[in-house]
């Protein structure tokens, strides 16, 4: 492996240290009863990421976040937090002994996570992140504070896991863009463990535990989002926690384990606004649960619900608190008709709400979009499914499969109607899904065990899970028809009984090399998980045998931020056209989402000629320009409703030109002559779609 590999890979595991150790000082504080060292090490390291994006954000207010004082700050807590660390591993050890029968998961287990990583080792190139989750971190460390960022609304959310991506880009620096990525693995191996460590809790046999795990694993939507440093996997962890702490209190009654879900919940909204949701309904819904089955008395009640939400709001204030004296929305850019805000107006708030899909849930696109996501929850649906039907005849499972039935199917509902246009802002409602699928494992091993015996009963469930780990992989990103989705639900219902009637006992344990099988066919057709890149191309990053050109040749923009970033004496800033993501970027970049506007839009707006607009721009300190034709194609489509195959000419664009305020006739026009003089005079092309041009002096 070659050194940069092995170096990020190194260095996302220093920072899963001190994130860890510092976690583990919040629970020894705190006091919260933790059953078992695999749900101790996820909960410190969600406690630990969000008191470290806290942390840092104090810091960066204060201007002191560049790179070296994070580096010194990391440094330190390595140090301090190293004696914690080490006594968890100590006894995470002889906790991990009786895992050692559950062979098959960790066999296959341990295929899809070197899955994970071989991904997870490429650069980053999701749009998302390339645009925000890592641009903007990027900007505030070369500032050396937190800053509002001009032209990108979206440096205005809360930011806590973006924080922590700010320290992985400190300590890879820009020769280690991976590290943010890497470290969402970790995330996603801190979400296991406490789907084990609920397990354990629960009493599920040892047959079922590995597998439970794998549901989590082989879904294609937790599969997605682990594998770039998108936040929504430690929103994942973060509603694991709270259901792990909050099951704690109702068998203990102590404040530590209420104080730790408190603070979780907070934490939640810290990396995400639409958390939010998460407070009202699931939660509320496993409240009044508790509430009823343990009969409460009213003045604890009250007492424990002042208490949560107090201790929730500590984290979330200072975010809120921020955006108030910035903007004077303190949830900005959301809620805008209720609190308004600086530099924002009701067309971008409508675009903003309506380009993300939250639509009425009574309106038929809703229904029709729940539908087609069903998909994306992949094997949690399928033993969910078992689990629901045998609900009613395995008294052993409703406490475990009743609250969260209802709580999953409506953060389910609430989560399409805020994610619309994103899958993966339903990853929330994954995590309240896993219970079910447990229990759905549960029986299924307990009918294997009445017809095998135990030790097929192990194989025959991993057996029961091979179509869908086999779709997981095969399909990038999730999405397959409808016709195979029956076909999953069909064998994962069916296979014991089949097993039982047409073949001897002693063949069942042979199913088990149906995974190994399908992966290994998979691998070499080269289809999985997600681009166009064969398992050979990026093995090959990996160990250093092509170099990162050749695996960005197909993101245009990303050559010409190369080609900007070899100028050796760059005279001043560059001016993005319809571009935004400027993560690839080294030059300071003069730019607008899709939300925000089109920044030329201020420079043409009253000018009478395009020599006047030239002047504007050098005189605000801009020496060249790049213009991304291709992204305007597909902004004009996704937001604007243009026909996938109209062609890309003025007048289709224009709806992105008048947003948010319509041009004048001469300013329309000025626009187009930009258009043309960047596309004839650049000098870098791509396509005819991607230019960049120096202004002329």
């Amino acid at each position: 492996m070659p050194l940069p590999t092995l170096a990020s890979m190194m260095l996302a595991l220093v920072q899963l240290s001190f994130t860890i150790g510092l976690g583990l000082a919040v629970l020894h504080r705190t006091r919260c009863p933790v059953p078992s060292p695999l749900g101790e090490g996820g909960l410190a390291c969600f406690l630990g990421v969000g008191t470290l994006g806290f942390a840092t954000l104090l810091l960066g207010l204060a201007g002191h976040c560049s790179a070296l004082e994070l580096r010194v700050l990391m440094t330190i807590l390595a140090v301090v937090t190293w004696p914690l660390t080490a006594q968890w591993l100590r006894r995470f050890g002889p906790a991990a002994r009786p895992w050692r029968g559950e062979i098959p998961a960790l066999v296959v287990g341990g295929v899809l996570f070197a899955l994970l990583l071989l991904h997870a080792a490429l650069p980053p190139l999701a749009y998302d992140v390339l645009e925000y989750h890592l641009a903007v971190p990027r900007i505030w460390m070369r500032a050396g504070e937190i800053t509002p960022v001009a032209g990108n609304l979206f440096s205005h959310q809360p930011f806590t896991a973006e924080l922590n991506f700010m320290l992985s880009l400190a300590l890879g620096n820009d020769a280690l863009p991976s590290v943010p990525k890497l470290f969402n693995v970790a995330g996603l191996a801190a979400a296991l463990s406490l789907v084990l460590a609920f397990a354990i809790a629960k009493g599920l046999g040892r047959g079922v535990r590995g597998p439970a795990a794998l549901l989590v694993l082989a879904t294609p939507l937790i599969f997605r989002i682990s594998t770039d440093a998108l936040v929504d996997i430690w929103v994942v962890l973060g509603v694991l926690a709270a259901i792990h702490t909050w099951h704690r209190w109702v068998q203990r009654r102590h404040f530590g384990a209420l104080f730790v879900a408190a603070l979780c919940l907070g934490f939640l909204v810290t990396i995400k606004h639409t958390a939010l949701a998460f407070w009202v309904v699931p939660i509320l819904g496993l409240f009044l649960w508790t509430i009823l089955a343990h009969r409460l008395c009213p003045p604890e009640w009250i007492m424990s619900a002042l208490a949560l939400l107090t201790v929730a709001l500590l984290p979330v204030i200072p975010w809120w608190v921020k955006e108030w004296a910035w903007t004077g929305n303190p949830i900005y850019p959301l809620g805008y008709g209720l609190f308004g805000g600086e530099g924002w107006s009701e067309a971008q708030a409508r675009l903003l709400v309506g380009g993300h899909g939250l639509r009425s849930p009574l309106g038929g696109d809703f229904w029709i979009s729940l539908w087609h996501r069903l998909d994306v929850f992949g094997p949690c649906v399928l033993s969910a499914t078992v689990g629901v039907i045998v609900l009613a005849r395995r008294r052993h499972i409703r406490g475990l499969v009743g609250p969260t039935l209802v709580t999953g199917i409506a953060a389910m509902l609430l989560w399409n109607l805020l994610g619309g246009g994103a899958d993966r802002f339903m990853a929330p409602a994954v995590a309240l899904m896993i219970p079910l699928g447990m229990g759905g494992l549960w029986t299924a091993v307990v009918w294997c065990r009445g017809w095998f015996g135990r030790a097929q009963a192990r194989w025959g469930t991993l057996a029961a899970l091979a179509p869908v780990i086999e779709m997981a992989l095969r399909i990038g990103g999730g999405h397959f028809e409808f016709t195979m989705y029956l076909s999953a639900v069909a064998i994962t219902l069916l296979l014991p009984l089949m097993g039982r009637r047409a073949m001897p006992s002693r063949l069942v344990g042979w199913a088990a090399l149906v995974p190994a099988a399908l992966l290994a066919l998979l691998v070499a057709r080269g289809e999985f998980i997600l681009g166009d890149e064969t398992p050979v191309d990026r093995l090959a990053w990996v160990m250093g045998q092509s170099s990162r050109g050749e695996v960005t040749r197909g993101f245009w923009h990303i050559q010409a931020f190369k080609y900007l970033n070899e100028i050796e004496h760059p005279e001043g800033e560059v001016l993005l056209v319809y571009e935004a993501r400027t993560f690839n970027l080294d030059a300071p970049a003069v730019c607008g989402t899709v939300f925000d506007g089109q920044p030329l839009r201020e420079f043409v707006r009253g000018a009478e000629s395009l020599d006047q607009v030239f002047e504007r721009l050098r005189a605000a300190g801009i020496s060249h320009v790049m213009v991304n034709r291709a992204e305007a194609h597909r902004l004009m489509r996704f937001y604007f409703g243009l026909p996938p195959d109209a062609p890309l000419t003025p007048d289709t664009v224009r709806p992105l030109w008048d947003f948010p305020a319509p041009l004048t006739e001469a300013e329309y026009h000025l626009m187009v002559e930009f258009d043309l003089w960047a596309a004839e005079s650049a000098q870098f092309s791509r396509g005819g779609l991607v230019s960049v041009a120096r202004l002329p002096e």
